[in-house]
């Protein structure tokens, strides 16, 4: 799943650097592979969840029964080093999806790019100035 997700970012990023004639069929292009992308990287970790709760759950059942002198002469302790890289990778993966999802904003129906103007596909217009006055700053003395 999360490999997927990852080509379906690349495919979604190479769409925004391209200049193509039908706009419109472009855009729903590029919806289309967003909404996948965020869907492929989304249940990656979702997966990642169930998996570090059912190795937590199976430990401890292990665990628990192996207790029991009854039904068992040897003790079986829980792995707290996979369930510590299991809970890491659940981390991991859900900071990877925010990222992505931060980084390929929504705005009006039109994907923008968090990165620079040009891969957005306004490689037409200036960017904005810094500062945030909406004016250009002074020119330097001589």
């Amino acid at each position: 799943m999360f490999l997927l997700g990852v080509v379906a970012l690349v495919v979604l990023k190479l769409s925004l650097k391209s200049s193509p004639k039908d706009q419109l069929a472009v855009e729903k292009k590029r919806q289309r592979t967003r909404t996948i992308m965020l869907g492929f990287v989304w249940m990656s970790a979702g997966f990642a969840l169930a998996s570090a709760i059912s190795v937590n759950q199976v430990t401890s059942a292990m665990d628990f029964v192996t207790e029991n002198e009854s039904v068992s002469t040897i003790h079986i302790t829980a792995g707290k080093t996979l369930i510590g890289l299991q809970w890491a990778t659940f981390s991991i993966s859900v900071l990877f999806a925010g990222g992505i999802l931060a980084m390929i904003k929504k705005e009006g129906g039109v994907i923008q790019s968090a990165g620079s103007a040009r891969s957005a596909g306004s490689a037409g217009s200036a960017p904005p100035p810094a500062g945030g006055s909406g004016m250009a700053p002074p020119p330097p003395p001589f």
